[in-house]
């Protein structure tokens, strides 16, 4: 029959017991603290996460804002007015003529323009004498092609145009603004026909 024996633990070595035992339950505590730190920044990192996406689904379900029209300016420069033909819209079949004529603005014809009918009878002289009816008659047909009023307006010249059957003249308005040169032609036994209206610029060479 075996005895049991108890066995006696010294001081040192009960001392160095409970050393050991302390220490395992100082890196207990460290293992419990170190689950808690990490368990909570994982809370944080998903709450963050969560937010974060969240932000974004908005921003991309935000419609686009509108995008303003650009009117951009047509830099081309515009093409060089040129002698060309255009309809008067001053009187019907009335064709322009624009030329270079340092003294001429435009030039009017119009096929459809009357003939001053005349007074006088027998043959024809053609006469620059002012109150004889052939010169009155003349200024009636010039000035039946502007808009100036014969009797508020200045006859500045009359005179042959090279030939007995035609002539021309330039009148003006009393206060200058408006200035014309009108070629006229004798149509026999009919009277004075205007053939040509130019609006003139200025008077220095216009007669």
């Amino acid at each position: 029959m075996g005895v049991n024996r108890k066995r006696f633990v010294t001081r040192s070595e009960y001392a160095e017991e409970n050393k050991r035992l302390a220490k395992i339950n100082k890196v207990g505590k460290y293992l419990n603290l170190y689950i808690v730190v990490a368990a909570a920044l994982t809370v944080i990192i998903l709450a963050v996460t969560i937010a974060t996406s969240g932000n974004e689904e908005v921003a991309s379900t935000k419609p686009p804002e509108p995008v303003e029209d650009v009117v951009t300016e047509d830099l081309a420069e515009e093409p060089v007015e040129e002698e060309v033909l255009v309809e008067e819209p001053t009187g019907e079949n009335t064709i322009v003529t624009v030329t270079d004529d340092p003294v001429v603005e435009e030039i009017q014809t119009n096929e459809a323009w009357s003939v001053h009918p005349t007074e006088q009878t027998g043959p024809h002289t053609s006469t620059f004498q002012k109150g004889h009816i052939d010169y009155e008659e003349k200024l009636a047909a010039i000035f039946s092609v502007t808009d100036l009023v014969q009797e508020e307006s200045f006859v500045k010249s009359v005179k042959n145009n090279g030939s007995a059957s035609s002539a021309i003249a330039v009148v003006t308005s009393k206060d200058g603004s408006k200035m014309y040169r009108v070629s006229i032609e004798w149509i026999g036994e009919t009277g004075w026909k205007p053939v040509k209206l130019e609006v003139l610029k200025t008077l220095a060479g216009a007669y």
